[in-house]
């Protein structure tokens, strides 16, 4: 699973701060011996495009009809599977004070879906948005964080 999600990740140039966001994803992975365990993060506020994703064996791309509507559920899913230390304010806090148990979760169902939104976002639109750069360095901190 883990060579053709890597695969599918590089598939397009999205910079370099995304290919730190794979390597770094590919490591924890690496040192978590690429498990495939059937524990995720939590789908309560997942985006629906990541259900039909999953749904259909990771091999059909979803088509994002609504980028905002998209946009907003992603957010809220991410804040959803943070630790509770993180999330005392908005933007939600950035030091290592706390554990990572909640988040620290390897396979196909724990962080490529988190990258794979991402990848699914930046496909949605023209050019790069501030706003994606945010994300995408919020969840390289996080994963730089863990390691």
């Amino acid at each position: 699973w883990a060579v053709k999600a890597k695969d599918t990740l590089e598939e397009e140039e999205l910079g370099p701060q995304w290919g730190t966001l794979v390597g770094l994803w590919w490591a924890r992975e690496e040192a978590k011996g690429f498990v495939s365990p059937r524990q995720g993060h939590s789908a309560k506020k997942r985006p629906d495009e990541v259900h039909a994703w999953v749904s259909r064996a990771r091999n059909t791309i979803p088509a994002i009809t609504n980028l905002e509507s998209f946009i907003k559920a992603f957010k809220s899913w991410w804040v959803d599977i943070n630790p509770p230390w993180r999330k005392t304010s908005l933007p939600m806090v950035k030091n290592a004070g706390g554990p990572w148990t909640s988040m620290d979760i390897p396979g196909p169902n724990g962080f490529l879906n988190v990258l794979m939104c991402l990848k699914w976002w930046r496909g949605a639109m023209d050019e790069e948005s501030e706003e994606w750069k945010e994300a995408l360095e919020d969840v390289k901190w996080v994963l730089e964080s863990m390691n």
